[in-house]
């Protein structure tokens, strides 16, 4: 598969006749049961025996866009997807545009797609708030310069997203 100039090695299924269905509003996906049980959400379904299509609930707000994504990633070989130019270059067209980071994030957080929650939020972290001020990421997000927060409001920040503290500036 390719993402313009970039090419995605796919990992080889040990058994390439299981697939699981994965069904969202606006289309569908086959992905290799191995691939698929790297999201806790499959693996669950998965073990407890379902054998047909996966629909995502329809009251969710994940996109077609970044389920795409998410089967980008977890279907790429593990040396690719651990290897942090290749993570740089995965996330490069879609990370200057925080709205489609935040839904990149929202699918992997539904999935309870560990390994690539750990890779978004480094990523968040090194483009957002490694060495920035809180003027500039602010900016960054779109958010007016004179945004201010309480010492209650930023703790629970700090409390509902502990690797935002990895970002703070130096």
């Amino acid at each position: 598969h390719s993402l313009g100039s970039f090419t995605l090695r796919l990992r080889q299924p040990r058994h390439a006749n299981k697939m699981v269905k994965l069904i969202t509003k606006e289309g569908e996906f086959e992905i290799p049961e191995e691939a698929a049980r790297s999201c806790e959400y499959f693996q669950g379904l998965v073990e407890s025996g379902i054998t047909g299509p996966i629909s995502l609930p329809e009251n969710t707000t994940i996109t077609h866009a970044s389920v795409a994504k998410l089967v980008s990633f977890i279907t790429a070989e593990a040396d690719d997807r651990n290897n942090p130019v290749w993570q740089n270059k995965f996330f490069e067209p879609f990370l200057a545009n925080f709205k489609e980071m935040i839904q990149f994030l929202e699918v992997a957080s539904f999935l309870h797609a560990k390994e690539l929650l750990g890779v978004i939020q480094k990523q968040l972290v090194e483009f957002y708030l490694r060495g920035q001020t809180p003027t500039s990421i602010l900016v960054k997000l779109g958010l007016p310069k004179d945004t201010t927060f309480s010492a209650e409001e930023r703790q629970q920040v700090f409390t509902d997203f502990p690797w935002l503290n990895l970002g703070a500036a130096q």
